[in-house]
């Protein structure tokens, strides 16, 4: 029997299988739709037995917001570090730009919001959604706070700020990416040409309206 089918026994050997779904998870959003990946595929791709994702997830869904949680959390640590370095005078105009660039460069980040919501939020038990959702809270909190800080902002509106941030990022990535088949239909009617959408453009233009207002 190989080392990967036998028991993990160790907190170290199950943080390792942990990690080696998750990475898996990761490997797969790359070419396929969340709802097309199968915990067969999963173990597949970790060299691990089909039954051993269940140890360690409740659910394909609940395996998919801890890829988001860690997704997310790097996502910020990275933005957070070039926010604090940002000149304040400038911050209002800079940063929806930064973070817009910031998104783009993430896909799969922007894949598992428009997906959180419609799907992997409404397949979870609540367990799996009080426990994101504070890990969650917990991000957002110094984040919010150093946006606060930087553009000068009331006290809550950072908050509302990335709220904002976040419907435009479900949206705008969605429509910015269309599937295969919605791109070619558009590519080739010359009057549907309104439907491409400039991720970058629309979304720094709209959040540096957002940001001024507030």
């Amino acid at each position: 029997m190989s080392t990967a089918r036998q028991r993990a026994r160790t907190p170290e050997q199950k943080q390792a299988r942990k990690n080696a779904i998750v990475q898996a998870a990761r490997q797969l959003m790359t070419d396929t739709p969340i709802d097309d990946i199968t915990i067969g595929a999963l173990a597949d791709c970790s060299g691990l037995a089909r039954g051993t994702a269940y140890t360690y997830f409740s659910s394909k869904e609940a395996l998919f917001l801890s890829v988001m949680e860690s997704d997310l959390r790097h996502w910020v640590d990275g933005l957070s570090t070039q926010v604090e370095s940002m000149d304040a005078a400038h911050a209002r105009d800079a940063l929806p730009a930064l973070i817009g660039e910031s998104l783009w460069q993430h896909p799969r980040l922007l894949n598992l919001l428009a997906t959180l919501h419609t799907t992997l939020e409404t397949r979870v038990s609540e367990n799996d959604i009080r426990q994101f959702k504070l890990a969650l809270a917990d991000l957002i909190r110094p984040f919010a706070a150093l946006i606060e800080a930087k553009c000068q902002l009331a006290e809550g509106t950072g908050y509302s700020f990335l709220l904002t941030t976040n419907a435009l990022a479900i949206g705008l990535g969605q429509m910015a990416r269309p599937t295969p088949r919605v791109a070619a239909v558009i590519d080739a009617e010359p009057a549907l040409s309104r439907f491409r959408v400039d991720f970058m453009q629309q979304f720094t233009q709209t959040l540096r309206s957002v940001l001024h207002s507030l």
